[in-house]
């Protein structure tokens, strides 16, 4: 790596910037795939399977003397992107049809096979889950499930968890919906994306795979983004020293803010002196980006 100047100072932001610049990341491995006029059905595809991380307030309310706990993942972003495939060369996607739901299955089958994709696969639900944990004839007696593995995004931009509905998922959320089928409908035997029961309480269930764009990359050992984890090494380094080392930071919130590098929107913006593309696309991307407004 070549040594990294920092032209801003108003955040981790501007850093995580560099890196990618400097790596030319974007460029090598993911920049030609993305199109602002006239998106094919594969970016199209990606546009909805995009969601941010899951932040829900369960419960709220007044607890003077209650102990609380918070329940998080040590550097999550930075682990995810270190497992992305690259998109370059001779890698290829390819589109499948009805991929599970025809003829008998179960969870442990599709599960496996939805594992087998790369974790930039993406995967068309239709999908209608059970109301009840544990159903009961007296209504106070019944367990309500209080959530959903799936989101929703409105027209306005908000995101819901819905009971049921449909859409492109990408490859590790559709694998938490089969986890969450494994917890709360643990039934053997699947027909049609249907489990096969007599409860009447599970009667409308129902799973469906109905698409999938799955991605094969030319070299599965190569990860764009692997050089996170030596990055990482030295952050603990830092952070377990006696007395503790401050550097520890500027290893920390970087590395968090290349994924939201890598979120920034197609199209740009508009501004007062002209249409201006996003900075870390590629040249290519930036000519595409000048022609329209669209973004995601």
């Amino acid at each position: 790596m070549k040594p990294i100047h920092i032209k801003d100072w108003y955040g981790p932001g501007p850093i995580a910037r560099e890196l990618l610049r400097n790596l030319d990341i974007i460029g090598q491995h993911y920049g030609g795939f993305i199109h602002s006029e006239k998106p094919g059905s594969l970016q199209i595809a990606a546009h909805h399977a995009f969601a941010a991380g899951r932040i829900e307030l369960l419960k709220m309310g007044h607890a003077p003397e209650l102990e609380l706990h918070s329940y998080d993942i040590a550097s999550a972003y930075p682990h995810a992107l270190s497992l992305l495939p690259s998109l370059r060369g001779e890698g290829r996607w390819k589109q499948e049809i009805e991929v599970w739901g025809r003829g008998a299955c179960n969870l442990a089958q599709l599960k496996t096979i939805i594992e087998s994709a790369t974790p930039v696969s993406m995967f068309y639900l239709r999908y209608e889950f059970s109301l009840y944990e544990k159903y009961a004839i007296e209504a106070y007696s019944r367990v309500y499930i209080p959530w959903y593995p799936l989101f929703f995004r409105s027209a306005r931009g908000g995101i819901y968890f819905p009971r049921r509905g449909e859409g492109w998922y990408m490859r590790d959320e559709t694998l938490a919906a089969v986890e969450w089928l494994e917890r709360f409908v643990s039934i053997e035997k699947w027909r049609d994306g249907k489990p096969v029961t007599r409860q009447w309480e599970l009667k409308g269930v129902s799973f469906e795979v109905k698409q999938a764009w799955v991605f094969t990359p030319v070299n599965q050992d190569e990860r764009p983004f692997q050089f996170l984890e030596e990055l990482y090494r030295q952050r603990v380094q830092y952070k377990r020293a006696v007395p503790y080392d401050a550097r520890e930071k500027f290893y920390k919130l970087p590395l968090n803010s290349i994924y939201g590098k890598m979120a920034q929107r197609v199209g740009g913006m508009a501004t007062s002196s002209g249409f201006k593309p996003p900075l870390l696309l590629t040249p290519i991307m930036q000519q595409q980006s000048q022609r329209t407004v669209a973004g995601v």
